[in-house]
């Protein structure tokens, strides 16, 4: 049922219709049995919880993300308010989806977290669908960071964040340096 909502949401039609965005299910690719272990994937992938895969749309040539998502009451903190750790795990895997199918050929695991800074706008009910709006920006020196939104499905914006990582290459070099 919550999959046909999702499938039937104005947003979701005018995105699949349109040649310039890909679109990705979450946890595609992924290893069932390391599905399975992770909290977002498995523990939380239950009626009530994230009951249906979040779908993604990327842009490769804006280097935006848009991110469809269902929040279950399983998700609360305070009845009927998604949690705000759930919000920024939601921001964080999205942004990370992001950058993984821009810059790394999709492979997430080479996209570490260095800073995530929220600002919580407005209370997210549970039941709902949202959208996780993203865009990324890089420079030369491999810092990257993403920005973007967690809205309400009718556009009102209920998370801002940004999140900061640096590529592989640069973790690599900043690592062999000795701190003693």
């Amino acid at each position: 049922k919550i999959e046909s909502k999702l499938q039937t949401l104005p947003l979701v039609r005018k995105l699949s219709a349109d040649p310039a965005y890909t679109a990705y299910r979450a946890w595609q690719g992924v290893d069932s049995n390391v599905l399975e272990s992770s909290m977002v994937g498995g523990t939380l992938s239950v009626p009530g919880g994230f009951a249906v895969k979040p779908v993604i749309f990327i842009n490769e040539k804006t280097c935006e993300s848009v991110t469809v998502v269902h929040v279950g009451r399983r998700l609360c903190g305070y009845p009927f308010l998604v949690h705000g750790g759930i919000l920024a795990t939601i921001l964080d895997e999205a942004f990370k989806k992001t950058a993984a199918v821009l810059r790394f050929d999709g492979d997430k695991a080479k996209v570490k977290t260095d800073k995530l800074t929220l600002s919580y706008k407005f209370p997210t009910l549970a039941d709902q669908f949202i959208v996780v709006k993203a865009n990324l920006a890089g420079d030369e020196t491999g810092e990257l960071t993403i920005k973007g939104v967690v809205e309400n499905i009718r556009g009102r914006p209920l998370v801002k964040g940004e999140l900061e990582f640096k590529s592989p290459a640069l973790v690599a070099k900043i690592s062999k340096k000795w701190y003693f």
